[in-house]
């Protein structure tokens, strides 16, 4: 399955990013307005969305990505890109 078709399907991305301060930007079919074609484009819908600042994405130390179906039921959390990607094409 695609990013494409998991959101379209109802699927919900949360990317988490660790910094000195904490920041997050979640993805979902209202809000995708992109073709995402990874879970490291949210990385840069985040910032062209400015849930981060520039310099923060500079200085950011790791990033993982929790997975939900359409009824918010946590299909898999703390995933880096590869095992989100994985995960999500595996469906």
């Amino acid at each position: 399955m695609t990013i494409k078709e998991f959101l379209a399907d109802g699927g919900r991305i949360n990317a988490r990013w660790d910094f000195t301060d904490f920041a997050s930007h979640e993805v979902d079919q209202s809000n995708s307005t992109e073709n995402f074609s990874s879970v490291d484009d949210i990385v840069q819908d985040a910032i062209e969305q400015g849930s981060f600042s520039e310099n923060q994405e500079f200085n950011r130390c790791s990033e993982t990505f929790d997975l939900y179906d359409s009824d918010g039921n946590e299909l898999a959390t703390d995933l880096d890109e590869d095992e989100a990607n994985s995960f999500i094409a595996n469906l």
